[in-house]
């Protein structure tokens, strides 16, 4: 049986609300004008200050992401809703989570903590992007999990 890693992530992630303005912005002003408010969710301000040209590699992989592709995954991300099917995984899970992560907190990694049977959690020190913010941290726990 194959493990899982789930990081940064939840059954149900914002609203219809959220989804749909960003959606709307996206289409009327392009990836550039949200850029910035989304690396402000994915890093904590230490960080991005301290790592300027890390955020600056991916804000330019962000803003040069085709608009339609960003637009179909934030509908995908808006439909989803899964928080009754997590509860038939079986795999071994290892779920990881951001103290800071705006866009998944916390709260949304440890309610699949307690719908999957015997998953395991880990709270980094970091936002949503904690393979890259923590990544020596973030590789530990998974090597650890993966390699039990």
């Amino acid at each position: 049986m194959g493990k899982l890693v789930l990081a940064n992530t939840g059954a149900k992630i914002g609203t219809a609300d959220t989804w749909n303005q960003r959606i709307s912005a996206v289409q009327t002003e392009g990836l550039a004008a949200i850029a910035d408010s989304v690396l402000a969710r994915w890093f904590t301000p230490g960080f991005a200050a301290s790592h300027p040209d890390v955020v600056a590699r991916i804000r330019q992989t962000l803003v040069t992401t085709p608009p339609s592709g960003y637009i179909a995954c934030c509908e995908a991300l808006r439909e989803a809703d899964l928080r009754n099917e997590i509860a038939a995984i079986k795999s071994p899970v290892l779920v990881v989570t951001g103290t800071h992560d705006l866009s998944t907190p916390p709260a949304l990694g440890e309610f699949v903590r307690t719908r999957v049977e015997g998953a395991q959690l880990v709270e980094l020190p970091c936002a949503h992007i904690s393979n890259v913010e923590q990544a020596d941290a973030f590789n530990r726990a998974m090597l650890d999990f993966l390699s039990a």
